[in-house]
Parts: C-alpha cells; structure tokens; sequence
C-alpha cells in the first residue's frame, strides 16, 4: 500500500513590462510516498528470508546495526562477543551475550520518503539564466566505498579508523592479514539523503543586426551549461567523490558544455 501526496507550483514572480526587462518564473514540485507491506502470501506475518516485513516498504536493508568500534576499557565485554578492542561493535538487540540473526534489525528502506525539485527562470535583456536543484530525503544507501579499506595493503579513500591512540567509534583498526573486519558488511549503509544543484543554463542572444550582418544568418545563441554541478550530502561530505543519488555510492559525473545555435 502506498499512501502520500504531490504538490507543484508554477509562478510567475516578476513579469517584465517589455520584451528587454526583467522577468522571473519558478516550478516547484514535491512528493511524499509512506510504502508499507500490509499482507503476504502467510497473512499477517514477516517473511523475514526475503526481508519482507509488514507495515514496512518492500525494499528495506536488514542487518546487524553498528553501534560503534570496541574500545580499550570495554576489552572484556568485548571478549563475550569474541572480539577485541578496535573492532566493530554491533547492537546485541536481546541482550544474551550473543550476536545471532535475532540481533538484525531494519535499518532502513532503499526509497525516499520526500523528494523534490526546484527550478527558476530569468531573463534579462539578452541573457537567460536556469537553474534547478532537486533533492530527496529519508533514504538508505548501500555502498561498498570502504571495502577493503581496512586490509591495509591498498591505497583506499581517506578514513577515521581506531587505533590505541585513535579511539574513534567511525572505522575499525586494520589488519595486515588480509582478513576482513569482523561484521565488516555493517560499515555499508549510509544515510541517502542529498541536494543537488542539477543544472544550471546561462544563453546569450547576440544582437539580431550582428549577426544578420557580420554572419549572415537570422539569430544565434551562445550557452553554456552546467550539469551535477555540485550535491550536498552526508554522505559525500564523509567520502568526497562518491554520490548517494546512484544508490550504490558510485559517483555522478559533473559536466560543462557550451553550445552555439
């Protein structure tokens, strides 16, 4: 079941009094969706194997919850577990000294609950001017951009991890032996939350006598455009270059182009 609503606006907020003055439009334009499963083919009960759970959207991410990295002073509490200090620290959700499938919890769902998009015209005189921004919110990404990470035989992106000296709760010490961190799949989900400058368009129309005369022709616009300028997110402020729009982290390529028509 899908419940929500869609709203969009189109103004016209300064309108020039002739052809050469200023004007200024804008469209605006946002969703909410609140996904939920309300049935399976057992009625009323999670079908937790294919990660379908009632009252929850179909695509969710299901997993132990990290909580943080063991730290020197919790070495025997970590010991219960089998771990150590620097490694990852996941939530033990029933409190039996055991980290089993019963400790995995949703932690959330692959689509945004909020998206949007806003977009404004300007003209001046011969100059026109776009620019559009979009941006969604309540989502989860999955990335591996940290994978391997933590080998310590690789260049890989920048990280926090824990040291002695270092007791960070972000990443977990690395190890030279090629083993991957214990619970290292928890390190991959990222709050999916993003703005994005989509676009941005500056024209030029040269002076219709200019180019009747000089080039012979009846108009000609000069562009130049700007696609995925610039985002702003949690999750590529943490590791630049990636994007949480693709889903996965992988990035979005930025682009400028000019045109002539």
């Amino acid at each position: 079941r899908n419940t929500g609503f869609e709203f969009s606006l189109s103004t016209i907020n300064i309108q020039a009094d002739d052809i050469d003055g200023f004007t200024w439009s804008s469209n605006l334009n946002f969703a909410y969706n609140n996904e939920e499963i309300v049935e399976l083919f057992s009625g009323a009960q999670d079908d937790v194997g294919n990660e379908w759970f009632i009252g929850h959207p179909i695509e969710v991410y299901y997993d132990w919850e990290k909580i943080g990295i063991w730290q020197l002073d919790e070495e025997e509490e970590a010991a219960v577990y089998g771990q150590r200090p620097g490694e990852i620290k996941v939530n033990d959700i029933n409190d039996d000294g055991n980290i089993t499938g019963d400790d995995r919890v949703i932690l959330g769902q692959q689509q945004p609950k909020w998206q949007g998009g806003f977009s404004n015209q300007f003209s001046y005189r011969n100059f026109d001017l776009s620019v559009m921004v979009v941006g969604r919110l309540g989502s989860m990404i999955e990335s591996g951009v940290m994978n391997g990470a933590m080998t310590g035989r690789y260049n890989d992106p920048k990280s926090d991890y824990w040291t002695p000296d270092n007791p960070t709760n972000d990443q977990p010490q690395p190890r030279a032996d090629l083993e991957m961190p214990v619970y290292d799949d928890t390190r991959n989900y990222y709050d999916g939350d993003f703005l994005r400058l989509r676009n941005v368009g500056l024209s030029y129309n040269l002076p219709v006598d200019v180019v009747q005369n000089i080039l012979g022709a009846q108009s000609l616009r000069l562009k130049v455009n700007a696609d995925n300028p610039y985002v702003y997110a949690p999750f590529v402020q943490k590791y630049n270059g990636v994007d949480p729009e693709t889903g996965t982290g992988n990035s979005t390529p930025s682009r400028w182009t000019l045109n002539f028509g």
